[in-house]
């Protein structure tokens, strides 16, 4: 997160990304249901039904430098939670250097068991 926010992505990264979405979205409707589920998005929302018609054109728009900007913008990092499900022995070691080397913004690392209880070292 932190460096989405300080460095600029690569244009490979961009693109690949951009292709992705786009390619994605005949799923939206490609049966009954998952056009039922659009239309419901969109309603819940408070889209216009004509959002997809400007989607495409709106996401080839996107510059490296609108992702950075919008990164800084909308990318609090103390503020931010992050939820890490996994075998401690394997993620946590990682995790605590990210956490000592501030790519994980402020705070500490809340160890949880797999009943959701503080877990006991």
């Amino acid at each position: 997160m932190k460096r989405i926010r300080d460095e600029d992505v690569s244009d490979e990264e961009l693109a690949r990304e951009k292709d992705g979405d786009e390619q994605s979205l005949p799923a939206l409707w490609a049966t009954g249901s998952s056009v039922l589920g659009t239309y419901q998005s969109l309603l819940y929302q408070g889209l216009p039904l004509d959002y997809y018609e400007k989607y495409v054109p709106q996401l080839k728009a996107i510059q490296v430098k609108d992702v950075r900007e919008d990164a800084k913008k909308h990318l609090d990092l103390d503020g931010m939670k992050y939820v890490v499900v996994g075998d401690g022995k394997v993620v946590l070691p990682k995790l605590e250097e990210m956490l000592k080397n501030g790519e994980l913004g402020a705070g500490d690392l809340v160890k949880l068991d797999a009943d959701a209880k503080p877990a006991t070292p």
